[in-house]
């Protein structure tokens, strides 16, 4: 099943405004294993992942903010030669929500579609849930863009406050503007 292999997990804020933003502004994490960057806001800080297909997780205001970001890559089985046209062939909303509604029965699907990412055909999926931690609930509104490459399934998770200012997804937009699978070079064996 595609979406088993999902790991859902990721945030982000801004501590950036839009309009005055410089290469100084952000910091870039470079992944040698699967062969991509991506820059995130200085002012989020990089934590331990709860998942080891976690490659990164950042969380914003120093480590103790509200929103926060993760990059998994997960093998997806007998798909080392598929496309990103046909990853998305196969993308299915009602499974993916099913599967989400197995961790978090709260979670509501509000948008999914089409789109791209790091020049390549890719999917996303907007969601809302809440959380329950210690009897506290916690309102999520979680943003994930999903790619393949290689038989590697890439996916840019972001969670935040479903209240949150649009100024949180212009940062969002950013780091994922950043996001970017490197090029194959020939004769290199990826």
């Amino acid at each position: 099943m595609l979406f088993s292999a999902i790991v859902l997990s990721g945030m982000f804020y801004d501590g950036v405004q839009a309009g005055k933003i410089s290469q100084i502004d952000f910091v870039q994490y470079r992944d040698e294993q699967y062969r991509f960057s991506i820059h995130y806001p200085r002012s989020w800080t990089k934590v331990e992942a709860t998942h080891v297909q976690t490659r990164l997780k950042v969380v914003s205001d120093h480590g103790s903010g509200g929103d926060d970001l993760s990059v998994v890559v997960n093998a997806l089985p007998n798909s080392e030669k598929m496309t990103p046209e046909e990853f998305l062939k196969l993308m299915d909303a009602k499974e993916y929500l099913g599967y989400l509604q197995k961790n978090v029965p709260s979670a509501k699907l509000i948008k999914h579609g089409p789109t791209s990412l790091s020049n390549q055909v890719a999917y996303y999926f907007i969601t809302d849930l809440t959380h329950h931690v210690l009897g506290i609930e916690v309102p999520m509104r979680q943003i994930q863009i999903q790619t393949v490459r290689h038989g590697n399934v890439y996916t840019i998770t972001f969670r935040t406050d479903p209240g949150s200012p649009p100024a949180n997804f212009t940062v969002f937009e950013l780091i994922t503007a950043g996001f970017v699978l490197w090029p194959e070079m020939p004769g290199e064996n990826n």
